[in-house]
Parts: structure tokens; C-alpha cells; sequence
């Protein structure tokens, strides 16, 4: 067990913070995608945003930025058309890889279950997250939560090993 037992384990997940940091797309992990490698989701997702394989490769592992410069440096070129038809299923796509190349990090979001996963955040993020008005009313479509609760309850344990179901 992952989570501290004294912890409320029954209320949704409000956010990636403390023990539910690794549940954020700038975690530390090795992500393939294109041929090429990143160190972290959010580095990959923001390669894919574009065609041009050199753009690609600024995020590459090889250029060694932190999460934060990738998610900058995505925004300083223009996107092509593609991404917004492609975003939703690349980021389902770099998420389910995140837990399924590192089992440390499919344990800990098996062990989440079965509490809702919402990415509260304060930068206004209403389609991959959530945002939270005065009365605490909840505003936003939160994908990546929903992705990420998705590629948890895709998981059983069957016999000592995993299996996807």
C-alpha cells in the first residue's frame, strides 16, 4: 500500500498533489512515442502537437528540459490542424503507457480505486482538468482524470500478475 491509512481513502482525488503527485503528466517516466524519447507525458503530448520532426525533437530526452520548459516551449510554435482531432486519443495513448511501462506507478493508481479523479487546477485547464468556483462547484470536463480512471479500471490482478481486462 501506497497511500498513508490514516488518509481519507474514500473522497475523490482533488488534484495531483502530495501522495497523488504521480498521477500528474510532468511525473518522471521514460515515454516512447514517434521514435523518439521523453521524459514525461507532458513532454511527449507536447511533441505531438506537431509534424515537423525537428519541433519533435526539442522535447526529446535529449535536450534534457524539465516538464514546465516543454509545456512552454509547445507554445511558442504554431500547432498544425491535426492536433485537435488527434489530442484526446494521443494523451489516452501516453497515459495508459505512463502506467504500463512502470509498475511502481500501476500499483499506486490501481490502489486509487475505485475514488474519482478529478485534475483540479487554478490555471483555468476546463478540458483536461477542472477548476473550482467560490461554493465549490466544479467546472470543467476533466479528460485526464477521466483517462486516467479508464487505464486504472483497465487493470486486474490475477494470480500475482496483471492483466488488462
Amino acid at each position: 500500500m501506497f497511500f498513508d491509512d490514516s488518509a481519507d481513502q474514500t473522497g475523490p482525488i482533488m488534484g495531483f498533489n502530495g501522495p497523488f503527485r504521480f498521477l500528474s503528466n510532468f511525473w518522471p517516466v521514460l515515454i516512447r512515442d514517434d521514435q523518439l524519447t521523453f521524459a514525461s507525458v507532458e513532454h511527449a503530448y507536447q511533441a505531438g502537437k506537431f509534424t515537423d520532426r525537428n519541433i519533435k525533437k526539442l522535447f526529446s530526452t535529449e535536450n534534457k528540459l524539465t516538464a514546465g520548459q516543454a509545456k512552454r516551449l509547445g507554445r511558442q510554435f504554431p500547432i498544425g490542424d491535426h492536433h485537435e482531432k488527434i489530442k484526446k486519443n494521443h494523451m489516452l495513448a501516453l497515459v495508459g503507457q505512463k502506467f504500463f511501462v512502470d509498475l511502481d506507478l500501476r500499483q499506486q493508481l490501481v490502489e486509487t480505486a475505485p475514488r474519482h479523479i478529478f485534475e483540479l487546477n487554478n490555471w483555468g485547464d476546463e478540458f483536461w482538468g477542472v477548476t473550482q468556483d467560490a461554493q465549490g462547484r466544479l467546472k470543467g470536463e476533466n479528460w485526464l482524470g477521466r483517462f486516467l480512471m479508464s487505464v486504472r479500471d483497465g487493470y486486474t490482478m490475477e494470480g500475482g500478475t496483471w492483466k488488462c481486462r
